[in-house]
């Protein structure tokens, strides 16, 4: 790795890691052109992110988060949002993304008479992310990488381990900044918040 102590681990580092995964020389820029190895690695680590970010961290997702239907009534939603449904104020809305518009499927229309609450799991850039996501992310990049590449089950194993302990990590970290509690299971809510009929 190519950081210091002093800096969060940029997407730099985490290309030029991977490239370390295969004997690569480091790259300078992360635009450096016609390196395939580079442009492998980049798209590598883009799609590590957004399925690791597709899970859901304190850090990337927003609950009651109000969105208002534009001039034709529609709910035109960010590119960067990974996932959304309709806080507990707006159960009776069963809305689903459908392209880069929400659907209502009880009324079968794009049409909102309204603004309504979210709770949104939103794709962040790699380094709008804490570094305990950015080491997890890199160590599975190198790991995926190389098994593309190489495939040599020796170095596969080597940083396997390493993915654990930054998942660990990861995990931690997690638990410490979500702060949860026994009702924030969706099976708790339920039934703590249950209407009698």
């Amino acid at each position: 790795m190519t950081t210091t102590s002093t800096e969060l681990t940029t997407a730099l580092d985490a290309v030029n890691a991977m490239l370390a995964t295969i004997g690569q020389a480091p790259i300078s820029s992360l635009d450096t052109p016609g390196l395939v190895d580079a442009v492998t690695a980049k798209a590598t680590l883009n799609e590590v992110t957004r399925t690791t970010l597709a899970h859901g961290w304190d850090f990337n997702k927003d609950y009651d988060y109000p969105i208002t239907p534009d001039v034709d009534g529609e709910i035109v939603l960010p590119s960067n949002i990974l996932s959304i449904d309709t806080t507990r104020e707006f159960y009776n809305y069963d809305v689903v993304q459908r392209g880069k518009r929400l659907w209502d499927k009880t009324n079968k229309t794009f049409v909102f008479d309204k603004t309504l609450k979210f709770d949104i799991t939103w794709l962040l850039g790699f380094e709008e992310i804490p570094e305990p996501a950015r080491q997890y992310i890199m160590i599975r990049c190198c790991r995926l990488f190389q098994d593309r590449t190489l495939g040599s089950d020796t170095l596969h194993s080597y940083t396997k381990d390493d993915e654990y302990a930054a998942w660990a990590m990861l995990v931690r970290q997690e638990n410490v900044t979500e702060d949860p509690n026994i009702f924030d299971s969706a099976d708790m809510r339920e039934i703590a918040f249950r209407r009698g009929y």
